[in-house]
């Protein structure tokens, strides 16, 4: 794989987040950039790139994008040396848009970027260029405190992506972006009963835990935690655990975000000297999937004046 891509500051002219304005925290899995991103991003979230980075809507002042299966495409990403096995290319179905990288669209819309490659994206070029893939947070707000995860290996590597937004007068917001497993090997799951996800969860929350307290937080920060969990079920286990480490989440909404899975999911945990609060009623899917095989899902994020 390439290296991470951190652009820790936007280069658009947004503004400061104050006392009073929403933050709109988003997740969307792409479909190893299938998704047409572009277009998302000046339909749902009133960003129009191409017209110098203007956000044109009146429903917030700031947003957090947080992509899974982004997909960069470029030159950084090196050879494959003849011994290495890597995954094979996931390419998204035909869709009539441009592919444009994750970089590349940070850089258009004039956003703070992190993005950091969970795998490779096939041994072979395309087009002239090599691809990985993995997870990116795109914000209008600069972005800190950058952390990769590792989460428990199971069927492939899968890293968590965390980053920390802060308002005018200090009050910070940790976003994480997670892309869970579908499964683990067969050995795995015939020796564990498949609790793949439920093991991802918990170390996911383990090493914010870990995290926070090596900071001196002790859990003080206020935290989104979002992506694709693949859950095939709102029952499963690691959701259950999600909820109990998020205690303020909002409810999931009965709606499914792939096929007819609820795999998507935003949690919340305010923090007990916080001033960030979730917008009563903000929390829906995203009814157009804009040519991915998910649905983005969307809350708003206040600070109490």
């Amino acid at each position: 794989m390439g290296p991470a891509v951190v652009d820790s500051s936007a280069s658009g002219s947004f503004g400061e987040w104050g006392p009073g304005d929403s933050l709109a925290v988003v997740i969307w899995n792409v479909n190893a950039g299938g998704g047409d991103l572009l277009r998302f991003i000046d339909s749902e979230l009133s960003l129009a790139c191409e017209a110098g980075g203007l956000l044109k809507g009146p429903h917030f002042t700031h947003f957090v994008l947080m992509i899974q299966e982004a997909r960069r495409w470029s030159d950084d990403v090196p050879d494959v040396p003849a011994e290495a096995i890597v995954p094979w290319r996931v390419a998204p179905d035909p869709w009539p848009g441009e592919f444009t990288d994750i970089a590349e669209i940070a850089r258009r819309c004039g956003l703070a970027l992190v993005y950091v490659p969970s795998m490779r994206n096939g041994p072979d070029e395309t087009e002239g260029k090599r691809e990985d893939r993995g997870n990116a947070i795109l914000s209008t707000l600069p972005l800190s405190d950058f952390v990769a995860i590792d989460l428990p290996f199971e069927g492939s590597r899968r890293v968590a992506v965390a980053a920390t937004v802060r308002s005018a007068d200090g009050d910070r917001l940790r976003v994480a972006n997670l892309h869970f497993s579908v499964s683990s090997s067969l050995f795995r799951v015939f020796m564990t009963g498949n609790a793949t996800r439920l093991r991802e969860a918990l170390g996911l929350v383990e090493a914010l835990g870990i995290l926070e307290e090596s900071r001196g937080q002790a859990e003080s920060i206020a935290t989104t935690l979002g992506g694709d969990v693949n859950t095939y079920s709102a029952q499963e286990t690691a959701l259950r655990a999600l909820w109990e480490s998020f205690p303020e989440s909002p409810e999931w909404d009965g709606k499914p975000t792939r096929g007819t899975f609820p795999t998507d999911h935003v949690f919340v945990r305010q923090g007990p000297m916080s001033r960030i609060e979730l917008v009563e009623g903000s929390y829906r899917r995203i009814d157009d999937s804009y040519f991915s095989d998910h649905h983005a899902r969307i809350i708003w994020l206040r600070i109490v004046e």
